[in-house]
């Protein structure tokens, strides 16, 4: 083979794939006869597939805006293992012993799904919520009085770099954010200036309107103002439109973005983010926002958070805080938090709804 060409094999010798099953069976009646909140869940043995550990946990206390009953399902990461790179496959054996697919034509949600993620450390889980409602368990799965859960998981280990390097020598870095973030930072050929808490932002028209179809209306489609240059942009902190731009420029956020006038705690910087995500249409930016906030919920943030998912349509991490706030244990603090009186008066309806998971 030529230097500096690879084909397929190169790419499969590159990365290590690791993979195995788990199967977890788990008794019907168990599951019903479950007494508790949301936070009541069934975990099974701790399993080893790729060198890492794991463990399946069942939540079968979540419930929709109507109280049905659904069953969680999720695989969580164990031990000391950080940032792997999982394929997983998770879902439920029929009573045929096979895995069971619903049509989603009819509007039934499949039964078995897969989705590729980073687990990032101990206590990590990836999963679906409100994955099957409990009622339809014995319809349709039931085997032996026994449900039977299947988890398949591949396990990557790449060195793609190093592999490269030592073959073919060393590969020029990937330079086009790099790029394009210098054109934003030179302001050379901005075309469009945003006047923003007492600052001024220059960009390009294009590049804003490819990342964001709010920016595409607003630039050139039929809410553009021809031959405007300059938008004022309200409700919306100087620092988070840097950011945003930032990203819409790199694909990533600023590292100095805790340095700036903000000054603030990580967790109310994503809540920002988050607002302005939103408000653009930038949907890469607003799922980091929600992961990072996801996996922060406190005491004190809980309920600025729920008030933010539901304010902003993140039905996820919506509900995982409400499953967090209404566990008795943590409502004291969280009725004491800053943001809870801000939940009572914005919120009504998840109020009403986080009263009624507490009496269940």
């Amino acid at each position: 083979m030529a230097s500096g060409t690879f084909d397929g094999a190169d790419i499969i010798n590159m990365t290590k794939l690791v993979s195995g099953s788990y199967l977890f069976r788990v008794n019907y009646q168990q599951l019903l006869g479950i007494d508790g909140n949301a936070y009541t869940n069934i975990a099974s043995p701790v399993f080893t597939i790729g060198g890492h550990d794991w463990l399946i946990r069942l939540y079968p206390k979540e419930r929709d805006s109507a109280a049905n009953l659904f069953l969680g399902l999720y695989l969580e990461l164990q031990g000391e293992s950080r940032d792997v790179k999982v394929i997983l496959d998770l879902g439920l054996f029929n009573k045929a012993g096979e895995p069971y697919f619903e049509d989603r034509t009819k509007e039934h949600h499949s039964r078995w799904f897969r989705i590729a993620s980073i687990f990032k450390q101990s206590g990590t889980r990836r999963g679906r919520y409100q994955f099957v409602e409990i009622t339809k368990l014995g319809e349709n799965y039931l085997m032996d009085g026994c449900i039977t859960v299947v988890c398949s998981v591949i396990v990557l280990s790449a060195d793609c770099a190093g592999a490269w390097k030592q073959r073919y020598g060393t590969v020029p870095p990937w330079s086009l954010p790099q790029h394009i973030g210098q054109l934003l930072e030179s302001k050379e050929r901005v075309d469009v200036n945003f006047e923003v808490g007492g600052k001024t932002f220059g960009a390009h028209k294009l590049i804003l309107a490819a990342r964001s179809p709010v920016f595409e209306a607003q630039l050139f489609g039929s809410l553009n103002d021809k031959g405007t240059e300059s938008i004022v942009v309200d409700e919306i902190e100087p620092w988070v439109f840097r950011a945003l731009l930032h990203f819409i420029y790199t694909d990533s956020l600023p590292h100095d973005i805790n340095q700036e006038d903000c000054k603030m705690s990580s967790i109310l910087i994503m809540q920002h983010l988050l607002v302005a995500a939103d408000r653009y249409a930038m949907d890469k930016l607003k799922s980091i926002c929600e992961e990072m906030l996801s996996e922060s919920i406190t005491d004190e943030t809980v309920a600025t958070t729920l008030a933010l998912a539901e304010q902003h349509n993140c039905p996820q991490l919506r509900a995982l805080c409400l499953n967090y706030a209404a566990n008795p244990k943590n409502l004291v603090q969280i009725a004491l938090s800053d943001g809870f009186a801000h939940l009572l008066l914005s919120c009504p309806e998840v109020v009403k709804e986080l009263k009624k998971k507490l009496k269940t």
